[in-house]
C-alpha cells in the first residue's frame, strides 16, 4: 500500500486535510484507512482492492452522478453541476481526477483541474497508458482546499 500512495502524496495532502489526528500526516492517515480497507488476500499474496481505495475523506458535497469513458487516447469524465447551498459548494470548486494504470504503475492527473461548474473534462491519455485498464477515483475541494469531500471510485475503464 505504501508503494501505491506514495506517488500521489500531494494529492493525499489534500484529500486527507480535514482528517484530525494529532500524531499522524495526512498521508499517514490515508495509508492507515487504506491499509484497512483496501488490502485483500493473506500474506503472502496481498492485493489491492482498487474499488475501496479511498483518495480522499471528507464531508464537502461531491459531484453526484457521474459518467466515465475512454475512446481514442481521450478519458473523458463528467458529474453533476449543481451547486448546493447548504453544503456551499461554488462553481470554482476544484474537481480532482486520479488515474492509475497498474500495467506500467503510473498515476496521472489532469493537467490542471477543472472547476465544478465545467461539468466535464476530456484528458489527452499518453500512448504508453494505452492498450490497458485504468482505474479513476474523483473528488472535489472548494478553491482554498480547506474542504473536501470523499473519493469517488469511478471504476475500470479500458484505455483506448
Amino acid at each position: 500500500m505504501t508503494k501505491f500512495l506514495m506517488p500521489i502524496t500531494p494529492i493525499l495532502r489534500l484529500g486527507f486535510r480535514q482528517v484530525k489526528s494529532d500524531r499522524m500526516t495526512p498521508t499517514n492517515v490515508a495509508l492507515r484507512q487504506n491499509i484497512d480497507k483496501a488490502v485483500i488476500g493473506t500474506y503472502p499474496n496481498f492485493e489491492l482492492d482498487y474499488s475501496k481505495i479511498e483518495i480522499s475523506s471528507g464531508s464537502f458535497i461531491g459531484g453526484g452522478a457521474t459518467g466515465i469513458s475512454a475512446s481514442l487516447g481521450l478519458l473523458s469524465i463528467n458529474w453533476d453541476v449543481t451547486l448546493n447551498t447548504l453544503y456551499q459548494s461554488k462553481a470554482d470548486d476544484q474537481v480532482i481526477i486520479l488515474l492509475y494504470q497498474p500495467t506500467a504503475n503510473e498515476f496521472m492527473t489532469a493537467p490542471t483541474p477543472p472547476m465544478r461548474a465545467d461539468g466535464a473534462i476530456d484528458i489527452t491519455i499518453p500512448d504508453h497508458l494505452l492498450g490497458a485498464k485504468g482505474h479513476v477515483w474523483i473528488f472535489f475541494a472548494d478553491r482554498k482546499g480547506s474542504k473536501v469531500s470523499g473519493s469517488t471510485y469511478l471504476g475500470e475503464v479500458d484505455l483506448l
